[in-house]
């Protein structure tokens, strides 16, 4: 039975460049996946479904799609200025080394015409292959109720996400309206739809918090309608449906490796510190009064670890740093790496927003002599719906909080 596919611009960006939402770095598996995904496409096994709103948002963001080609551009001349470094050092450059920089020419104008052949061809596929649907008045409305309440996806870092929720209703409505089929085993009318899957990396706006992999809670109904399954990346998907495809060095590539965000190196740099523990004001099973609660990090002792209701109020984190730059991270409780940046200063994670801080204790001389770290706490305005480190007993912003007074006055 055909499979309906439909995917967020992002992910058409990433399918035409490689990146990798896993390990935030460039690869080459999206060459093979997308010669997989459209040769299913031309069978007819599946259906990509796309609205005039990615074809619109694929033009203006297309450029993305070279983001690679730039990539190597760049990772050629390292290594030509590498070769440069020995014939410097050296006096002259062997005939082993001569050879190697043809071979390296060789290779990368190879890549270059691979990738922009790639970058063709997904677009191609796009405009041509894609089934184009319709974007109805009543996927407006209800794009437009969610904006109103504040529901996801308009509740990211993106206010303005009614793109990105006409992307995901209306195809849930052309499933619904065109591919549902009549079963007779009651006396009652019901439906069965043909496997359709979601794929959207903007975790922000269109997971949960607690589950990146998971879909948020608001937009959980319009996918049950249709049995429409959730994933954060095409990735994913598609191991689900190809399995034993990836080699098990690939399946590393997509889930292992960890790169430094900061001196982006090419190969895996950073390395783990052992595992400790965190108060997690999230896990607490009494907060009291919100506003008042004390926040604290403690490594907590071996007795206390015994105590399932003490645990219960920790999550466990680990520290790495890149053993190439120096940078330090945490490894947050979701698994996404936190680059800090600065000392006492709140970072977020991109992967759950949880928001940490690592507090440092310092002397005139800037020497460290120790490290706390916290996650931080914080609070939704139930009237504005962005996030703060307190809110009223109401539920409200300072600001939202003042404006209701003028109004009620």
């Amino acid at each position: 039975m055909k499979k309906f596919i439909f995917l967020d611009t992002c992910n058409w960006i990433y399918l035409s460049n490689g990146f990798n939402v896993t390990s935030s770095e460039h690869d080459e598996l999206h060459l093979k996946i997308f010669h997989e995904l459209k040769s299913w496409a031309i069978e007819g096994r599946v259906i990509f479904l796309v609205n005039e709103v990615v074809l619109k948002e694929w033009e203006r963001n297309k450029i993305a799609s070279k983001k690679q080609l730039k990539i190597i551009e760049n990772r050629y001349k390292e290594h030509l200025s590498n070769l440069k470094r020995v014939n410097d050092f050296l006096g002259h450059l062997p005939k082993e080394l001569k050879e190697l920089r043809k071979i390296l020419e060789s290779e990368y104008s190879k890549k270059v015409t691979t990738h922009k052949e790639h970058i063709q061809s997904v677009e191609k596929f796009l405009k041509e292959n894609a089934k184009k649907i319709s974007i109805t008045d009543d996927v407006k409305l209800k794009a437009a109720h969610l904006a109103i309440e504040r529901k996801a996806p308009f509740i990211g870092k993106k206010k303005n996400s009614m793109a990105d929720a006409v992307i995901l209703l209306s195809c849930i409505d052309y499933i619904h309206q065109f591919e549902k089929h009549l079963t007779k085993d009651s006396d009652k009318k019901n439906y069965t739809f043909p496997e359709s899957f979601f794929v959207s990396s903007n975790h922000t706006d269109f997971s949960s918090r607690e589950n990146k992999d998971e879909i948020h809670s608001d937009l959980a109904p319009f996918l049950e309608k249709t049995n429409t399954k959730f994933y954060y990346n095409l990735r994913d998907l598609f191991k689900s449906l190809k399995d034993g495809f990836l080699t098990e060095e690939e399946e590393n590539i997509l889930e292992q490796l960890n790169y430094c965000e900061v001196c982006d190196y090419q190969y895996p740099t950073v390395e783990f510190s052992e595992c400790f523990q965190i108060y997690n004001p999230y896990k607490t099973k009494s907060l009291g009064d919100p506003n008042q609660l004390d926040l604290y990090v403690h490594e907590a002792s071996e007795e206390e670890t015994e105590d399932s209701e003490y645990k219960s109020n920790f999550s466990e984190i680990r520290t790495a740093d890149c053993n190439r730059c120096g940078a330090e991270y945490i490894e947050c409780v979701c698994g996404e790496l936190v680059y800090i940046d600065e000392y006492n200063t709140a970072v977020k994670c991109h992967g759950c927003d949880l928001r940490y801080s690592v507090n440092a204790e310092m002397d005139r001389k800037g020497m460290i002599h120790s490290l706390e770290y916290e996650i931080i706490e914080s609070y939704r305005c139930l009237r504005c719906g962005d996030e703060f480190e307190s809110v009223d007993e109401q539920g409200m912003c300072e600001e939202c909080a003042e404006y209701e007074k003028l109004i009620n006055e």
